[in-house]
């Protein structure tokens, strides 16, 4: 083996306390003690912490940012200019395909876009046994890999990781069951060439409660998921690959946890480690290759975790990264599994991927670089294994060799209106420090347009004119997309909703009330209120003195549609509720201006008149 010559450390950015090499060469011949980790202190380590694996769930159902939420952290686009994900990918492979089941049936998740397809009405949950049967939803995930039992079987395991934290973060619990029905792959429809690996059944855990309402899970474009308000979502959005390292040491309380965050002792309920088992058995090892040799990682709870000296062998240069201060290596016991070699290895690299996974969440969190990298040889006389442990992949760990540039964030307005940053219209590109709040945007649609949503962000679109730019991480093209006004409740149907709910009345038939909201889709339609999620009451009471006279009169007042054909509004008025006579001498049709304040034909003051209501009836004539 070729030793290289240390190299001057070269000037980076990072500054803190480090663990200098000369503390690892005192303990060369010996085991390195490690610090407790820190717990709820920071953000990461304590959604670790929290990482649990339920043995019930209970039967309060998730919220639609809930559900957002987790499947974008499941590889969701985290750089949008490239296309790049929250999950660690080999060689930048994208082979993965995301199922949601759940009482409405099954959806499959559109990664780039962020948003569902219904792939059949059927709830396929009760077909799938306890726990998963109670669960409110449980994500499947399918491989098309070339090479399931390896590269299918990471790259699901980096996926289910990740939702696995978004879990933890809100609270959840999450279950990867071992097995499946034989049958689900043909009832999720899956094509020639997908393999399905891994159910991940996520709910409360039995006997917690919600105060979140619960969503009807539809079809079409998602929330935005949060990526600038939950922790394990901003974690995830700085999650990026990085093989240009430094070769400045970690301080000893970095090298603990990032081996903690991997397979280490959580303590949320006795056994329960950070990543989770799909067997149930703990098969893989962490190795450790470091300046004065190669090590083991020995989980315990708190500070008894410690890393066992393997060998003094210095590997780093074999794994073409000599001046690094950690390269992990994942090895897998294949005597703890089961099955054939085949089996045994699908199995060993779902495990290891959850755990790598972990470890790349940490490195985010804590401005780290990381790699994972398949394609090495390492030296295994080194590591000592034995005849049944297999070397699986690294993951190459260090401080990023440059501090993260600022990034440029243009702005574009799709036809029907602008982009203004207040003062200046067209709004002009911003060039915003990592992680730095740039100057907020305001679409402005021109008459006859609506904004519908900005696109190129990562996270999803977003709905809200106004579109602040905080925790910026990456270079945006931002763009502005406005519709034309649809003329016709049909046109606005088609517009709102998106593949099977477009044809279901029970979704988007003007009567419907998909969101439970209170109000249905002709009255969405009809005043003018966002198509989906909850709204503003769209009609309200006031009082108003007329001229001539001195009198009060009870008002309402409502936003009309400005453009259209199809809508006639009655203003009604009663005394009793039950009796209801027009309040103006026609009814009123589409057209501006749109802010409409009716007034009662009774003054409130009226001998008799005890009690006075207003309504505004709405009536479709397509």
């Amino acid at each position: 083996m070729n030793i290289r010559p240390r190299l001057p450390l070269p000037r980076v950015w990072f500054t803190g306390v480090w663990l200098l090499l000369a503390g690892l060469a005192a303990a060369a011949e010996g085991d390195l003690a490690l610090p407790a980790p820190r717990g709820n202190e920071v953000a990461i380590t304590r959604i670790l912490a929290a990482r649990h694996e339920a043995a019930a769930f209970a039967t309060a159902g998730l919220s639609q940012q809930t559900v957002a939420d987790l499947l974008w952290a499941s590889s969701g686009v985290n750089r949008p200019t490239d296309g790049y994900r929250t999950t660690n990918y080999s060689y930048k492979s994208r082979d993965n395909e995301i199922y949601l089941l759940c009482a409405e049936g099954v959806f499959v998740y559109d990664q780039v876009e962020h948003q569902l397809t219904r792939r059949s009405p059927t709830d396929l949950r009760p077909t799938l046994g306890a726990p998963a049967a109670t669960a409110p939803v449980t994500i499947a995930l399918a491989t098309y890999a070339t090479d399931v039992d390896f590269f299918g079987a990471i790259h699901t395991a980096f996926i289910a990781e990740n939702i696995a934290l978004a879990c933890a973060d809100r609270g959840l619990g999450a279950r990867l069951p071992s097995t499946f029905p034989s049958g689900l792959p043909a009832a999720l429809g899956l094509t020639t060439g997908r393999t399905l690996l891994l159910l991940q059944s996520i709910g409360y855990s039995e006997g917690a409660s919600s105060t979140e309402p619960a969503w009807t899970v539809t079809a079409g474009a998602l929330v935005p998921a949060a990526v600038n308000d939950a922790p394990a979502l901003q974690i995830l959005k700085r999650r990026r690959s990085n093989g240009n390292l430094a070769a400045t040491p970690f301080p000893l309380q970095t090298l603990a946890e990032l081996a903690w965050a991997g397979i280490g002792i959580n303590s949320y309920t006795p056994g329960e480690r950070t990543s989770p088992l799909v067997t149930g058995v703990h098969d893989i090892d962490i190795y450790a290759a470091m300046a004065g040799g190669v090590y083991r990682y020995s989980p315990g709870v708190g500070a008894a975790h410690y890393f066992e000296k393997v060998s003094s062998e210095e590997i780093r240069d074999d794994l073409s990264y000599p001046s690094v201060p950690v390269i992990l290596i994942y090895v897998a016991d294949y005597a703890k599994l089961s099955g054939t070699d085949a089996q045994k290895r699908r199995m060993a690299c779902l495990h290891a991927g959850v755990v790598s996974q972990n470890v790349a969440a940490y490195a985010a969190a804590e401005g780290l670089g990381e790699k994972v990298r398949s394609s090495v040889s390492v030296p295994t006389s080194a590591l000592k294994l034995t005849a049944n442990q297999h070397l699986l992949f690294t993951q190459t760990l260090g401080y990023p060799s440059s501090a993260p540039g600022p990034s440029t964030v243009t702005f574009a307005a799709g036809l029907g209106g602008t982009v203004t940053n207040g003062s200046v219209t067209p709004a002009p590109s911003q060039s915003i420090a990592f992680g730095a709040t740039g100057a907020a945007v305001t679409a402005v649609p021109a008459p006859g347009y609506t904004f519908a949503y900005w696109s190129g962000l990562p996270g999803g679109r977003v709905r809200t004119a106004t579109l602040p730019l905080p925790n910026v991480t990456c270079p945006m093209n931002v763009a502005a997309v406005f519709t034309p006004d649809p003329t016709t409740y049909v046109a606005w149907r088609a517009a709102s909703f998106f593949g099977d709910d477009l044809t279901n009345d029970a979704v988007s038939g003007p009567a419907a009330d998909p969101d439970n909201a209170g109000v249905t889709n002709l009255q969405r339609y009809a005043f003018s209120l966002a198509a989906r999620g909850p709204v503003a009451p769209p009609t309200i009471l006031g009082s108003a003195m007329l001229q001539p006279g001195p009198q009060k009169f009870l008002t309402i007042s409502f936003d009309r549609r400005p453009t259209g054909s199809d809508l006639r509004y009655f203003v009604e008025a009663s005394p009793d509720l039950a009796t209801w006579t027009l309040a103006t001498p026609a009814p009123l049709h589409i057209g501006t201006p749109t802010k409409q304040v009716i007034p009662d034909l009774v003054p409130m003051d009226n001998v008799g008149a005890s009690r006075r209501f207003l309504r505004v009836r709405v009536q479709y004539a397509p």
